[in-house]
């Protein structure tokens, strides 16, 4: 079952999409080398792009490490992995009712701690299809 193409329980990057049409929008303008005017505020926005493309990587960086490891467990296997799923859910929770994208730290602690956490409770996941393979 899926909502909108999205598989039940998977995460998905909220980053306001007007925000990167704007960003693609001033990248186009600035292509006629002055001829128009671009809106100072939105010169400004297109300022940060970078800093806001390199935090949206980060961000989808757990993204998919979380969405992978549900990708590969069946129904009855996340109910298996219960715990180690909740335990998940505590970290990247915090990103997804604490943090904004205006955060400060985001990158350096909440993505590091996320992706770990992810990595670790895969590699249980991977062990046990590794196990269950070998019976």
């Amino acid at each position: 079952s899926s909502e909108n193409g999205i598989p039940i329980g998977h995460l998905v990057c909220n980053f306001d999409q007007q925000l990167l049409a704007l960003f693609t929008e001033v990248h186009y303008w600035e292509k006629f080398h002055g001829e128009f005017i671009i809106p100072y505020v939105a010169h400004d926005i297109c300022n940060q792009r970078e800093k806001l493309r390199i935090m949206r990587e980060h961000v989808m960086l757990v993204v998919r490490a979380y969405n992978d490891i549900l990708s590969d467990l069946s129904t009855e296997e996340r109910r298996l992995f219960t715990d180690h799923i909740r335990r998940l859910d505590k970290r990247i929770n915090q990103g997804l009712s604490k943090l904004t994208w205006a955060s400060r730290g985001v990158t350096e602690y909440y993505v590091r701690d996320c992706c770990a956490q992810s990595t670790e409770t895969h590699a249980i996941v991977k062990q046990f299809h590794m196990g269950r393979d070998i019976i």
